[in-house]
């Protein structure tokens, strides 16, 4: 899987994610982790191209048995690809880079895990499992639409991913939203997206199970971590109040994977804060944590 990204000037890191055994980090691992250095903006106080780095950095204090779960997740295998040199030309292009990545993981039996970078490298990743799977439903966690036609000059950023993904035919679920653009809200409306607010699942964990009923068994799920709420997750170019708290998040998830197969995901829009890594640490875990999940009622422990 290595040649995958030998692009000039990928990165190569000291550790794998969790600094786990190398007899469970080669080649063979069922999990390909991908970090992506990647963000459209140019905001140096909020940069989520440092954020692959500051999750692998932290992920080596991970304890590595999920004691929650009952199982050493890393067991599965888990291989850390070295950074993917991101095309700087445009989001577009940036994200046909992502697509042949996540495909040749896929092709290779792995479930493929992008570590971003902002949220616009998503698109390629669903292209990428839409081409594998053609029968797959898109599950969003977001504080944010992201429907909007252009942003920014661009319609492949981040604030659009939502947009060109529901444009390819693929149902659509986003959870956790609590912010909107008037023309974000107006596309909402004549369109067959399925949303749950956060404050639906805060006052009910059953509000996730209505879009689940619509989507089909195979999902690809992305989560930007501005879903959780600020006091858990201050990492982030967009907090907003009210959101999700670990215990609402890892609820989610496990009620997502009762009832769908999840084939890739990615974890994005970490921009780490210098002096304090917990978000980084938090960012780190929810990855395990959902690898661990994906794979419980496996036989690959």
């Amino acid at each position: 899987m290595n040649s995958v990204n030998t692009r000039a000037g990928a990165k190569k890191h000291p550790y794998n994610f969790g600094a786990i055994p190398k007899a469970y980090s080669g080649p063979d691992a069922a999990v390909c982790l991908i970090p992506f250095p990647y963000d459209s903006t140019s905001s140096p106080t909020a940069a989520a191209r440092r954020g692959p780095e500051a999750i692998l950095r932290a992920s080596r204090n991970l304890e590595l048995f999920d004691s929650e779960l009952g199982v050493e997740t890393y067991k599965v295998g888990l291989q850390t690809l070295d950074e993917v040199q991101p095309n700087a030309n445009s989001t577009f292009e940036n994200s046909q880079v992502v697509e042949a990545v996540v495909a040749k993981a896929l092709q290779a039996g792995k479930l493929p895990v992008v570590i971003g970078g902002d949220h616009s490298l998503t698109l390629g990743a669903v292209r990428a499992a839409l081409n594998k799977y053609p029968d797959i439903g898109v599950v969003i966690l977001d504080a944010h639409p992201d429907l909007f036609d252009k942003h920014e000059g661009t319609e492949y950023g981040h604030a659009s991913i939502a947009r060109r993904i529901y444009e390819l035919g693929i149902p659509l679920s986003v959870i956790g939203l609590r912010s909107a653009s008037r023309e974000e809200s107006d596309f909402i409306d004549s369109s067959e997206i399925s949303l749950v607010k956060a404050r639906e699942i805060l006052e009910s964990k059953q509000a996730i199970e209505r879009p689940l009923s619509v989507l089909p068994e195979r999902i690809y799920l992305s989560i930007d971590l501005d879903v959780m709420d600020p006091a858990e997750m201050p990492a982030v170019a967009n907090p907003e109040p009210g959101g999700l708290r670990w215990y609402d998040i890892v609820d989610c998830l496990e009620r997502l994977l009762c009832k769908k197969k999840v084939i890739g995901f990615d974890v994005v829009e970490l921009c780490p804060i210098p002096g304090n890594p917990a978000p980084d640490f938090i960012a780190a875990k929810l990855i395990y944590r959902l690898i661990g999940l994906i794979f419980k009622n496996s036989n690959s422990y």
